[in-house]
């Protein structure tokens, strides 16, 4: 991590921490101000967010407090974007996120999303939690998607990825759809080679990775018409995702 962003991670924890939103909001807004781009400023959320799920760990922060911190992060995340939006023209297509169903992690769903935008792609976000039913029938209904992102944290939410990909897979309106799948539970070589085919079946996606650097370089490779890519090899910087968001006890 730059040393350069350490203050600003420090400041914004101390004011999220203590439930001071507009004063996380002006963290935010004088990095900007001084000429972070999107990726600086999500890094930062990213970190502050990680050091919460340390804190609620060692029993220093609460529930609420992690739960006020997340809530701070994703108004961040929105108001970031607003003020760093490029020309946003969409030359790669469409893309989907949604987490996978049982799971209540979206910050760093909703980073990809909004830097996949800067990408050039449009995207629908579905958030938390969807049932593999509502994202088929919202996929159909947008006539065509190009790429489909699923994000999961817990080895426990496996079981529910692997079906909602199979569903994916099986059907022909997704056959030039490109799957991208990650999160911390992809720490794992065993559930990474779940997804890649490695125990002997067909691969479910083309990009498994624990973080968002490897996702975001194998996007950037993608676009309408375009031949397919090799998977990345699930390496790189994590920007986000270490079960920072949990689920609401």
């Amino acid at each position: 991590m730059k040393k350069a962003v350490r203050p600003y991670i420090d400041e914004y924890l101390r004011a999220a921490l203590d439930r001071d939103q507009e004063r996380a909001e002006v963290v935010i807004a004088r990095m900007i101000a001084e000429g972070s781009d999107l990726a600086t400023v999500f890094e930062v959320l990213a970190a502050a967010q990680h050091r919460v799920g340390d804190l609620w760990e060692k029993g220093v922060a609460s529930v609420p407090d992690e739960h006020f911190v997340t809530e701070t992060t994703l108004s961040c995340v929105s108001f970031a974007s607003e003020r760093l939006a490029k020309f946003r023209r969409t030359t790669r297509g469409l893309a989907i996120l949604f987490t996978v169903e049982g799971e209540y992690h979206v910050v760093a769903l909703k980073m990809l999303s909004e830097l996949l935008r800067d990408q050039g792609w449009a995207t629908e976000f579905l958030g938390s939690n969807p049932s593999s039913k509502y994202v088929l029938e919202r996929a159909r209904a947008k006539g065509k998607v190009d790429l489909i992102c699923v994000s999961a944290t817990m080895p426990s939410s496996l079981p529910n990825l692997v079906e909602t990909l199979r569903k994916i897979k099986a059907e022909p309106f997704f056959a030039n759809t490109r799957i991208v799948v990650g999160g911390p539970v992809f720490r794992s070589k065993r559930a990474s080679l779940l997804l890649r085919g490695g125990a002997g079946g067909g691969a479910l996606a083309d990009s498994v990775s624990e973080g968002q650097t490897p996702a975001l370089k194998f996007t950037a490779s993608l676009g309408r018409n375009e031949p397919s890519y090799p998977a990345d090899r699930g390496q790189g910087h994590r920007l986000t995702e270490r079960q920072l968001h949990r689920q609401s006890e």
